[in-house]
């Protein structure tokens, strides 16, 4: 057998050993580098999956604003009318009672009818007690 040469072999094996020291080394890095890529891809997808949430969130508040707006509008607009309604009958009933109810002529006869009758039950008191 020969005579084997240590210092070359040590070379060798120092090498083999720094090559492989080394690949790891690059391969950590390279599984961090792409590992941080991935994070921050997953990141992104769900900042942009909440902004899209968020702005159909925004949207979907707006219409529903605007629907119970356009609802107050439409219940201030009913009840503006009937009150308006109302307002109207009841100055119509009143001008009505107040042209039909009791006429002057009216209040007059019976003014002059209850004069009389309070004359007559005057007399008849007088005419019994004396």
């Amino acid at each position: 057998m020969g005579e084997f040469d240590w210092g070359k072999l040590a070379i060798e094996a120092g090498a083999s050993l720094l090559s492989g020291i080394g690949g790891l080394v690059i391969g950590a890095w390279k599984w961090g580098r792409n590992s941080a890529r991935s994070e921050q891809v997953i990141k992104d997808d769900y900042n942009g999956k909440i902004r899209a949430l968020r702005e159909e969130m925004r949207k979907d508040m707006a219409a529903h604003a605007q629907k119970s707006a356009d609802g107050n509008d439409l219940l201030v607009g009913q009840f503006t009318e009937s009150f308006a309604g109302i307002r109207r009958q009841l100055d119509e009933h009143r001008l009505t009672t107040e042209k039909e109810f009791l006429r002057k002529d009216d209040f007059r006869d019976f003014r002059e009818e209850y004069r009389e009758d309070i004359r007559e039950i005057k007399a008849a008191i007088s005419r019994s007690s004396g």
